[in-house]
């Protein structure tokens, strides 16, 4: 049981890793922004709602870029840790962090297999699901349960294994959003060529 009022050692996170995965969420954000664009482009009357998911899913991964290059996760947690000492809340937060730790497990569960179901829009479901990924794990590791926390610090060839969870989602979530071009095809292709007699 995590009883004492020391915080825990800090995760040794490699600088290199975090930057590899800033820069893989931000292509996979130009992706699906790009995708988005190509579909309402190509689109005759309304946008498609499957367009505005890109759109959405293009924000998704900016924010997990931006929340990589920030690095803040880290001391975030550690200026909240620092509130519940002062507060005196330090000692009664573990149920508290075992129940959020639960729920957002749980969360992210649920949308990604309700999300990897979605057949007929596979790119969209697997960009979608690396994203859940990505900040399930985010949230875990700001929550900062005890028992999370010694698992996340793992090391995998030196590196923790909540930044390898976090690099193979960008990676995963980069060819799901490439992959969505040839999904969807160019712009357009479900129209007839200019000129073209109806005949």
């Amino acid at each position: 049981h995590d009883q004492a009022l020391a915080p825990p050692p800090k995760r040794p996170d490699s600088p290199v890793v975090r930057w590899i995965g800033a820069l893989l969420w931000s292509l996979a954000g130009i992706m699906c922004w790009r995708t988005n664009l190509l579909g309402r482009s190509g689109a005759a009357g309304p946008a498609k709602p499957v367009m505005t998911q890109w759109a959405w899913l293009a924000l998704a991964c900016l924010l997990a870029a931006l929340w990589e290059t920030s690095a803040a996760e880290t001391p975030l947690g550690d200026l909240l840790r620092r509130i519940a000492m002062a507060r005196g809340w330090y000692d009664g937060r573990r149920h508290l962090q075992e129940v959020l730790t639960a729920i957002v497990i749980a969360v992210s569960l649920v949308v990604a297999v309700v999300a990897l179901r979605r057949d007929h829009a596979h790119p969209v479901s697997v960009v979608f699901s690396s994203a859940d990924t990505y900040w399930c794990v985010s949230a875990v590791s700001f929550i900062s349960l005890h028992d999370a926390d010694a698992w996340l610090a793992t090391p995998v060839y030196a590196i923790p294994i909540v930044q390898v969870v976090k690099l193979a989602a960008a990676l995963v979530a980069l060819s799901g959003a490439v992959s969505a071009r040839p999904f969807f095809g160019h712009a357009g292709d479900h129209l007839p060529p200019s000129g073209a007699s109806p005949g």
